[in-house]
């Protein structure tokens, strides 16, 4: 997934977006997409 890489600066760090917190995660990334 190259957009991985692309939402470290997004969410502001790697482990945020590698968190347990799934549903955060989710939320970003749907975020992310309609961008």
């Amino acid at each position: 997934m190259s957009m991985d890489r692309e939402a470290v600066w997004f969410l502001g760090g790697h482990e945020d977006w590698v968190g347990t917190d799934n549903m955060r995660r989710q939320r970003c990334q749907e975020h992310y997409l309609e961008k």
